[in-house]
């Protein structure tokens, strides 16, 4: 998996406007699944622990619903992260 995200450290916005990432995923039969996200900031002040995230797919795939469960290579920490994903339209290939 290959992704961008934008996320807010306490109402600071980061260095770069979208992070990219990447990761291994797997979907389930019924639409549940998980992937694990490591960030891969072009400038490292923008870095942050490998995250495990869960999700559910929605609406024919065009909609997809996250939650952080932790991060596996960091300690334990105190957050709580969703987030939903709608597809608006297909993405032209890189």
């Amino acid at each position: 998996m290959n992704q961008v995200d934008h996320v807010l450290h306490n109402g600071v916005a980061p260095i770069e406007e979208w992070r990219p990432g990447v990761g291994p995923y797997q979907v389930n039969p019924d639409c549940t699944g998980y992937f694990t996200l490591t960030p891969m900031p072009t400038d490292p002040a923008d870095g942050g622990p490998e995250l495990k995230l869960f999700f559910v797919l929605a609406n024919d795939g065009h909609e997809i619903r996250t939650i952080v469960n932790n991060s596996p290579a960091t300690p334990a920490f105190t957050a709580q992260i969703t987030s939903i994903g709608t597809r608006i339209r297909d993405c032209p290939p890189d």
